[in-house]
């Protein structure tokens, strides 16, 4: 049962600085925690592998949770289904398909393209531009 002292939110900047901090405080509080944005936390280990194994706890209730925070987009007022947010046998099905489009070797082929998307969306945040910011390693 949630109690009315631990208070998620991970959209505050705080969070984002140091997460830590939240989730030790809801693991000791409130380790299931419902939160005031509609959706569960889970934070102890055990918990979690029960909640992804138990059929019950499907991806496709994730759907009016993405579209109260993101609006209505798509054909017939649904957002795009990623595979993602699917639910066997259709994310089985597509996972197969996509797999082979994700091996060990592909990726390394691409490594040098990622790096170089990620080296650009770098350059444009200011965290990167600040004199404190690190360095990245080669």
């Amino acid at each position: 049962m949630a109690t009315t002292e631990v208070h998620f939110n991970p959209l505050l900047p705080e969070f984002h600085a140091n997460p830590y901090p939240f989730y030790h405080q809801l693991r000791e509080k409130d380790p299931v925690h419902e939160t005031s944005m509609g959706f569960w936390v889970l934070t102890r280990y055990d918990d979690v592998v029960m909640s992804l194994r138990d059929p019950r706890f499907g991806r496709e209730a994730f759907e009016p949770l993405l579209a109260a925070m993101y609006g209505q987009e798509g054909e017939q007022g649904r957002l795009p289904r990623s595979m993602l947010f699917r639910d066997p046998p259709d994310h089985t099905r597509l996972r197969t398909l996509v797999s082979k489009a994700f091996t060990p070797r592909v990726i390394e082929g691409m490594r040098s393209h990622i790096q170089s998307i990620v080296d650009r969306l770098l350059t444009r945040t200011p965290w990167m531009s600040s004199p404190t910011s690190p360095t990245r390693s080669p």
